[in-house]
């Protein structure tokens, strides 16, 4: 219902864009928020089938919805029209053509409408719209180098694609796909496949075919095991984070002839063991193991060159690779929440890695720290974290206090002030590089620290977990219950929050005292990154979300670019709290306000990161928080 908005945000065009790139307010959105709700068809679904003039009739429903348009709606309806017409058009001399969030439901048929004089199409975006739908005729496109279709309702996509023999990328994330077709297997120019937040079970069984294969990414699916990847020397980037896979071994599988391999996520999982032909992997450079049930890690891994960064946290090991103390590259390594290790294992693994020269943080837990008493703190690579609450199976928590050692055994002593930092789909940790460099900027000459709860959602759910039981008020109330269970010993909160992880910021917005998210989804079905969930469990997390930004006492500032999308998303928000604010009843004045940034970009968190202004806009956060929290008696 805010597709109108969307279109007359386009349609204003550059002459107007610096004047929207300022900071906004509630009551400075207020006019464009009421105009959002007012406006309520969906007319791009009905310039489509006006678009495809004849190729199907019309049904009944369709015409008698199209006679009670008004005059309004029919001309915004035809600007929509002229403005699809007019790129279809501009594509013929340039080769793309970008049909990105214009909320269609149908695929645009006049796109294959070409002619000898056309210059062929190699580029075609028509992420973030509601198709349900790829048409065979994709197969004609046959010099298409690059296919964006994330975002949309796709539950498969056609065996014609094996036509596009020049297709370099392919992005079909946040759709309902279940499989490939073994078809594509035969697009050997492929480079980069995306699929991620999608339902797929099973890989192509041919998907070796794909010699070119630079990056794999199917994160976030159901996928129970992989295909033999064969031979496929050019592949650098496998991210299988948060799948059901149990063997690594299946259907004949050996990494050792992935010889470009570099990064490989696998965290959140079901594996039980690692195969040791991981240790043939000489570019491999990240592995992410963490969140399995993996009960012993080859030594092998020692012979890895250039290895930095091993993630075997929340796992079932009983024993560690003591030889990794040989690595002459290993950077990081995070062995947190394996509750299995004994203090003999512990103390001699960490006896072993004090030879390890490049070792610059080993990553334990307090528990662990417990049990091997005072045997680390001759070691300055060992950091100790809190792993709360751990065996309630939440996803992620790991609370980092700000003296690190010299408090982490010691509950009494907490920081002030609590930063919690939610994790975006990689699934991994984020804000902790912006966070040590806020730590730099904060100084502690006046006395000021924060400590920090990271918090992450391995599987791509927003924040919801992936047992689809239908009812998102349960799915999600684990982790709002350790949030609470953390969040209530501190008497200020700050929340940090990107794309995904912006969306839990808002969610969770109760546990908190100041939120600051940058570029939220809150409509899931219209948002450009979304889960694989149906549209009524999207309506009922909508719902959930709106429910824990408002009944929070957060002062509450949303983020966004000048995107169109990520305005309107944080709109939904900002119409909300006014309408709650009109109400009689509601005593207070919503502290809920949006700043937009002149950065078009979705990624705005990074984009602000490059220079200071990110770190200014936590640390002024941050600041307020800690003198309302010193003035609360909080010291």
């Amino acid at each position: 219902n805010h597709s109108l908005y969307i279109y007359a945000m386009m349609m204003r065009g550059s002459s107007n864009s610096s004047q929207r790139m300022r900071t906004t307010t509630m009551s400075s959105m207020k006019t464009t928020t009421r105009t959002m709700t007012e406006n309520k068809r969906h007319h791009p679904r009905v310039a489509n089938e006006r678009r495809k003039g004849g190729r199907r009739e019309k049904s009944n429903s369709f015409v008698q919805r199209v006679s009670i348009l008004d005059d309004a709606d029919t001309e915004e309806n035809e600007q929509l029209d002229e403005l699809v017409s007019r790129r279809i058009k501009k594509s013929r001399s340039t080769g793309r053509l970008d049909l990105t969030g214009l909320d269609l439901t149908e695929f645009p048929m006049e796109i294959f409408d070409v002619t000898n004089d056309d210059a062929p199409l190699t580029d075609l975006q028509i992420s973030n719209n509601r198709i349900y739908h790829i048409p065979d005729e994709i197969g004609d496109l046959q010099l298409l180098e690059r296919l964006g279709l994330a975002g949309n309702r796709l539950t498969k996509l056609p065996e014609s694609v094996e036509k596009l023999k020049r297709l370099q990328g392919l992005w079909a994330h946040g759709n309902l796909l279940k499989s490939l077709p073994e078809s594509i297997c035969s697009c050997q120019s492929l480079r980069n496949l995306s699929v991620a937040g999608n339902r797929i079970r099973k890989l192509p069984e041919n998907l070796s075919q794909l010699v070119a294969l630079e990056e794999l990414s199917v994160p976030g699916n159901q996928l129970l095991e992989l295909p033999n990847l064969g031979k496929m020397f050019n592949l650098s980037d496998i991210d299988l984070h948060g799948n059901c896979i149990e063997d690594l071994s299946a259907n004949g599988n050996d990494f050792q002839f992935l010889k470009a391999l570099e990064t490989f996520s696998l965290q959140g999982n079901r594996l039980k063991s690692i195969p040791r032909s991981l240790g043939n992997l000489k570019r491999l450079r990240s592995l992410n193991l963490a969140e399995n049930r993996i009960q012993q890690v080859p030594e092998e891994l020692r012979n890895l060159p250039v290895l930095t960064s091993v993630w075997l946290y929340s796992n079932d090991l009983r024993s560690l690779p003591k030889e990794l103390q040989k690595s002459q590259s290993l950077r990081q390594l995070w062995i947190e929440n394996n509750e299995n290790l004994d203090k003999s294992e512990l103390e001699a693994f960490i006896q072993n890695m004090k030879d390890a020269r490049m070792l610059k943080t080993l990553g334990i837990d307090t528990e662990q720290a417990r049990k091997i008493g005072g045997g680390f703190e001759n070691m300055s690579a060992i950091t100790v974290a809190e792993v709360p609450n751990r065996s309630d199976n939440a996803g992620y928590f790991k609370l980092v206090k700000w003296d690190g050692n010299r408090s982490a055994l010691d509950d009494s002593k907490r920081a002030p002030v609590l930063i919690v930092s939610f994790g975006s789909a990689p699934g991994v940790p984020n804000w902790g590089g912006l966070l040590k460099k806020l730590r730099k900027r904060v100084g502690e000459s006046e006395g000021k620290s924060y400590d920090v709860l990271y918090v992450c959602d391995v599987e791509r759910s927003w924040y919801a977990g992936n047992k689809m039981t239908g009812n998102v008020e349960d799915e999600v109330s684990k982790r709002s219950k350790r949030l609470e269970d953390i969040c209530s010993k501190y008497s200020k909160v700050l929340y940090l929050g990107d794309s995904m992880g912006a969306t839990a910021s808002l969610a969770f917005a109760e546990h908190a005292t100041r939120v600051l998210a940058f570029c939220p989804q809150v409509d899931l079905f219209a948002a450009s990154i979304r889960p694989s969930r149906s549209a009524n469990w999207m309506r009922q997390y909508k719902t959930l979300l709106l429910q824990g930004a408002l009944k929070s006492e957060a002062d509450i500032t949303i983020h966004t670019g000048s995107w169109t999308h990520d305005v309107d998303q944080a709109s939904i928000v900002v119409y909300a709290s006014e309408k709650q604010a009109e109400d009689a009843a509601t005593k207070r004045k919503k502290r809920i306000k949006t700043k937009m940034h002149p950065v078009n970009n979705h990624r705005l968190a990074l984009v602000l990161s490059d220079g200071d202004e990110l770190v200014n806009i936590v640390k002024e956060a941050f600041e307020t928080e800690y003198v309302n929290a010193i003035a609360s008696g909080s010291d």
